[in-house]
């Protein structure tokens, strides 16, 4: 009788407190604090501008020096080395568009970037942008658009923890991932694209393997 009288004292406080024209899911389900919504989204927008163009040694590179070239030599292409830290993006999703512009022009790779409309891409957009102009202030490239990706690809960077609560006291953790976005830009028109192994290159190696085979206790 006790525990029937308790549920239907229950029920009546719920509906007399959903009655009122009040935010009740702080009060009925348990949950601590009812502006965490608010507490992760500032979380998000302080860390999407935390991002910097410091890489470390891969930014070192370009005060890389090279000997002057002699005399019949080929002209040494110019070589930067840009990317962005730390930037406020799962790695695994960058990874994709990281892919996509490898091997490709500069101005190929942006107007290919505009066409995808994720977050990585708009990132990688920028870094594109950024290179060109350190290209032609800082390494006397005569053209921006005389320029070919040569290496694109991300790394993790670590990851920030906020709890979020839940109804009837649960926890669950927040996870806002980094990453580390890499990319290496040269003087000069992309090479022609070549698969890195065809079946006739295949049949060659393993046949000259068998040539080079060697029989152990023959005559």
């Amino acid at each position: 009788m006790f525990a029937i009288r308790r549920i239907i004292h229950g029920r009546t406080m719920l509906a007399q407190i959903q009655s009122v024209d009040l935010h009740t899911t702080s009060v009925a389900f348990g949950v601590r604090n009812p502006a965490q919504n608010k507490i992760i989204q500032a979380h998000s927008e302080y860390y999407e501008d935390y991002w910097s163009q410091d890489l470390g040694s891969w930014s070192d590179n370009n005060n890389m020096l090279y000997k002057p070239s002699k005399p019949g030599e080929p002209h040494r292409p110019a070589e930067i080395y840009h990317g962005r830290a730390f930037i406020r993006y799962s790695p695994k999703k960058m990874w994709y568009m990281t892919k996509l512009v490898r091997n490709m022009n500069v101005d190929d790779a942006i107007n290919y970037m505009n066409f995808v409309h994720m977050k990585g891409a708009n990132i990688i957009r920028e870094v594109l942008i950024e290179a060109q102009e350190i290209a032609t202030k800082d390494h006397n490239v005569e053209y921006k658009s005389n320029l070919h990706v040569v290496q694109s690809f991300v790394l993790p960077a670590g990851c920030r923890k906020i709890l979020k609560w839940h109804g009837r006291g649960r926890v669950n953790v927040n996870r806002s991932r980094f990453c580390n976005y890499y990319l290496m830009i040269r003087e000069g028109q992309a090479p022609e694209w070549q698969p890195k192994n065809t079946a006739y290159s295949a049949a060659l190696s393993y046949i000259e393997k068998l040539k080079m085979r060697t029989i152990h206790d023959g005559l």
